[in-house]
């Protein structure tokens, strides 16, 4: 496996299955560093592969993740 679908899958584990986001603290920068990865590479990474830079992909599922919570109640 490539070393830029293999970043992709685990930002996306981080995101998907972790659900790091819901941590009020985490950042961009934070998820970078955990992957051992420039911000500018995964950035380049997940505008190629979605269309979104990752501050953008974390409100997004912030904001999912929030009216999921809010249509439950």
């Amino acid at each position: 496996m490539c070393a830029i679908h293999s970043t992709f899958l685990c930002f996306e584990r981080l995101m998907d299955t972790e659900k790091v986001y819901r941590n009020p603290d985490i950042s961009f920068r934070n998820i970078c560093r955990r992957l051992s990865v420039s911000p500018s590479s995964l950035n380049e990474i997940l505008l190629d592969e979605i269309g979104m830079n990752g501050d953008e992909l974390i409100d997004f599922y912030r904001h999912k993740d929030n009216i999921c919570i809010t249509s439950f109640f």
